[in-house]
């Protein structure tokens, strides 16, 4: 009878793990994916294998990270979301007098937003006083925040402030 032995070495994997899941708002910005052990990410062209992408495409994508190698290969997935910008309207540019009585700008869209610049005596109704004001063109911001995913939008209106005109009085020579 002939005997042979066979030794047989049994690894447990290291599991892989792609963070949790994630949402960032559309931008032109780089973000960076962070998963462990040392591993890469496995992606179409949207992430590259070190985890960096730009969340310039609206969307829920699958970011796969695997970690080992051979049999020993293990995967896991975060799933990454890009929300859209909000579509924020401050309304119409406008000319006014500087002498002109302070006023709320035109309801913007969305409402909820808040309003900043030269001019601008309340922030969450949008009162603009000319009188505040520069004279000439003024920029003024109109922000919103999505209260669901926190991405923001502003929105610029121009408010050009004509000054007062100066009177002047010309004094004209008596000739006799």
């Amino acid at each position: 009878m002939n005997r042979d032995t066979v030794l047989i070495n049994v690894s447990i994997p290291t599991p892989a793990n792609a963070g949790p899941d994630t949402a960032f708002c559309f931008s032109n910005l780089s973000h960076q994916l962070t998963g462990t052990p040392a591993g890469t990410w496995i992606n179409p062209s949207w992430l590259n294998a070190n985890g960096t992408f730009i969340s310039d495409t609206v969307g829920t994508f699958n970011a796969i990270y695997a970690v080992g190698g051979g049999s020993c290969l293990v995967y896991d997935t975060a799933h990454v979301t890009i929300h859209p910008l909000p579509v924020v309207h401050a309304g119409l540019d406008q000319q006014l007098c500087a002498a002109d009585p302070c006023f709320n700008l035109a309801a913007p869209s969305p409402l909820g937003g808040a309003w900043s610049g030269p001019g601008i005596a309340n922030t969450a109704s949008g009162q603009f006083c000319a009188a505040t004001a520069n004279n000439g063109v003024n920029q003024i911001l109109y922000t919103y925040q999505n209260p669901t995913t926190t991405c923001s939008n502003t929105d610029t209106l121009l408010v050009t402030i004509v000054p007062m005109p100066v009177p002047g009085v010309a004094i004209n020579p008596l000739f006799c």
